[in-house]
């Protein structure tokens, strides 16, 4: 999923949370657009909660809100989940 300017971008604690909670993999980019920026999100290769490969092939998490949306779309709620992703 493409980072835009109107998204919060994941911290490193962040994503490597959601990777451990998700069963994903922790991943760092360097964006070498005009200013180098380095991102931090998760590689699913299949939904939270399943461990097999999803149709639609491997998803990047790289924002706050793509985080949300991906813990609304499991459709259930978690008692434990972090107090930041909601």
């Amino acid at each position: 999923m493409a980072q835009t300017a109107d998204k919060t971008p994941l911290t490193e604690q962040q994503a490597r949370a959601l990777a451990h909670w998700w069963g994903g993999r922790y991943e760092m980019t360097i964006d070498a657009g005009e200013v180098a920026t380095v991102c931090h999100g998760v590689l699913l290769t299949g939904r939270p909660g399943q461990r097999h490969q999803d149709a639609a092939g491997p998803t990047r998490i790289l924002s706050l809100e793509e985080a949300q949306e991906m813990e609304n779309r499991r459709g259930f709620q978690e008692a434990c989940s972090p107090d930041w992703l909601g």
